[in-house]
This record gives C-alpha cells, structure tokens and sequence, in this order.
C-alpha cells in the first residue's frame, strides 16, 4: 500500500494524480501534504484506545461496548452538576471526542500534569487541527469535552492462562465548568476557555505507562473521519513492535472496527477505503491486503525518534 508515496516521490503530486483513478486523487493529495510537512509535531495516546475505541455517533444509550479479542472497552454515561441540577452527559462520539480525548491526554503527558485546561489551550489545539472553534463546532466540542470528562471506562483484558482483568476507571477526578450563560457568545463566551479538568489518578498512571505517539500532522488530515482515526492509531500501536508478518483476518477487523455493519460483506469495502485513509498520512506503513483479511509487516513508528524524547 506504499505505491502512492512511491509514485509521488519518482513523479511529482501533479503527475501522480494523473495517474490514478479520479476517487483516488485525494489520497494522492493528503499523502503529498504529509510527505512535504516538516512539523515535528506529536501527540499521545493511551494504548487501549488503539484496541478499542469511542462510538462514531450517539448511541443514545448510557453504556457502549467495544470488543477486540481479549480486550473490551465498556464506556458509561456519566453525570454533572449544573445550575443546581444533574445533567446527563450522553456518551462522547465521533471524531470531536476523539481529538478532545487525544489532547487532554498529549497535556497531561507533556506537561506531566494530571490538571489540563479545557480553554484556550484547547482552542488553540484546535485551530492548529483545522478545526473551526466557532458557533455550532464550538457548541460540539464543548458538548463533547463534558461527555469525555463525566464518563467511566471498564477495561477488560484476557491473559494467555485464561485469567480476567477489569480495570474501572473515569477519566476525571474533577471538572471545572463555566456558567452555562457563557454558552451564547461574544464577551462571555471567553468563560469557557476557563473549564478544566482533573485526571483520574488510575487513568493518568495507565497513559504513562502505556503511551502510544501520533504524528500530529496526520491527525490534523483525518480530523473529520472517526474511523479514519481509529484505524490509523491502530497502525500507530501494532506495526513498529511487530518482529513479523502478521495476518488478520476479515473476522479480526469486522470485530474491532466493524461492529455497526451487519455482514462482512457490508464491512470490507468500507474498511478499505478507510485503511487507505490511514496509510496515506503513515508513508512507512508497511500492509498487504489478502483474501482473507490484511497482513501487517514490521514497520517503522509514525514518529520519528528523535521526537519521543519528550515522553522519557
């Protein structure tokens, strides 16, 4: 699936857009952006959001399940306290929650604090994503910010012996919210950016444990395309500690990114279009796809090494 990057570096975005289908010169397009990017630019991730991952849009349920082998995300809805009242959150979804997520979790590790700041650090973040911090995105990522911090997340895993793990966790301890007035815009709006959160101690010790780098500039093409997301974190995690090829079938990937189609048929050509998303903004990524599934090879990181300094 390296051929695209190839077939620009030997003839130019130009010429290799021309030498494509028509439904893939987009994918000519966000490969030539990241291979001419020079942003050194990462962002981190907890390892179990690489395995499973968030809905893609509301469930309208309190609870929402994510199966992959031996590990299994259960997420629940949570509650805050507004205006003297419980307000139900709802589940955070789609690609807004994710980028929310990935940055309170690049904060905590960057700044090694378990204290983030939901304003204009995370508006900033925002506008260097490409993502409008405006109107009905701002009411969105405010939305989704207060779902992401009253949830709790169920970790399960499986040991080669048969044992069982569970790990519950909330992704925060505290949340500082702004009066909902703030809400309308204009001069108050600014209160907004004041809203913080506290980490959960639990949540804050897996992510140092267990971080996984993105290159941010990747991020920054797939931030409309959830599952584009998640398929690429996934890339992220599994190809640079491969020792060898390694096949996973069509069944594998219907059950981890999957879940929402009712037959493979349904899932596979969709999962295609997404993976080829994934490999064009990772040009080292080395995977074959196969009748039966796809095979991932030894590949190396998203992000260059001497970049991961910051994490050690």
């Amino acid at each position: 699936m390296a051929e695209l990057h190839e077939l620009i570096l030997r003839h130019g975005r130009e010429t290799a857009r021309e030498m494509v289908p028509v439904r893939q010169r987009s994918l000519v397009d966000i490969a030539a952006e990241i291979l001419s990017c020079e942003i050194n630019e990462f962002s981190t991730t907890y390892a179990g959001f690489c395995l499973t991952s968030l809905p893609h849009r509301d469930p309208h349920t309190r609870t929402w399940e994510r199966k992959n082998g031996r590990c299994s995300l259960l997420i629940e809805a949570g509650r805050i306290n507004e205006g003297g009242r419980w307000i139900e959150c709802g589940l955070p979804f789609g690609s807004k929650a994710r980028l929310i997520l990935l940055y309170m979790q690049t904060m905590a590790i960057r700044d090694r604090s378990r204290f983030i700041e939901l304003g204009g650090s995370l508006h900033n973040w925002m506008k260097r994503l490409g993502v409008p911090v405006g109107g009905k995105s701002y009411a969105q990522i405010r939305d989704q910010a207060r779902r992401l911090s009253a949830c709790t997340m169920y970790l399960g895993f499986s040991t080669d012996e048969g044992a069982e793990a569970t790990t519950k966790t909330s992704i925060a301890n505290t949340i500082l919210l702004a009066p909902s007035r703030s809400y309308s815009g204009g001069a108050a709006q600014g209160l907004l950016w004041e809203e913080r959160v506290e980490l959960s101690q639990p949540f804050y010790e897996l992510l140092q444990k267990h971080p996984v780098p993105v290159y941010e500039p990747a991020i920054q093409q797939l931030q409309n395309n959830s599952a584009a997301l998640d398929v690429y974190v996934w890339l992220c995690y599994r190809l640079h500690i491969l020792q060898h090829p390694t096949p996973i079938s069509w069944a594998r990937l219907k059950e981890q990114f999957g879940q929402q189609y009712a037959t493979a048929y349904q899932f596979r050509p969709k999962f295609r279009d997404t993976l080829a998303l994934a490999v064009a903004v990772y040009p080292d990524a080395e995977i074959k796809e196969t009748k039966s599934g796809v095979i991932l090879y030894p590949s190396p990181p998203a992000v260059a090494k001497r970049q991961l300094q910051v994490i050690s």
